[in-house]
């Protein structure tokens, strides 16, 4: 009897529980878009560096000091971006945006 009480007690406890809010603080859900039908990935006009599109064995210094939006490609790797991302990184650190192909190994790159 008192095991079938303890449950009677967990259940309208639960239910009357209001600590995490009730359904209308839920929201709403975004629909998804259909990647078919937009072109919101599409990087239009893309600035490249110089070196960039040399061959990444190469692993010349890529400065994107002067590029507004900067895109992880080095030669044949990578692709556009569209983001969102943190562009002032991007241009503090090149080589951990865009790394050469000669980064390999147990060494870390500095962060």
């Amino acid at each position: 009897m008192r095991d079938r009480s303890l449950l009677q007690w967990a259940t309208k406890a639960r239910m009357t529980d209001l600590s995490r809010g009730d359904s209308s603080l839920l929201g709403g859900n975004a629909p998804r878009p259909d990647p078919d039908q937009s072109d919101f990935a599409i990087v239009k006009d893309v600035q490249l560096v110089p070196g960039q599109e040399a061959d990444g064995k190469l692993g010349l210094y890529l400065s994107f000091d002067d590029v507004d939006v900067p895109q992880p490609i080095r030669g044949e790797l990578g692709s556009t971006d569209p983001g969102p991302r943190t562009y002032a990184y991007e241009k503090l650190n090149p080589d951990l945006f865009a790394p050469p192909s000669t980064d390999k190994g147990d060494v870390k790159n500095a962060m």
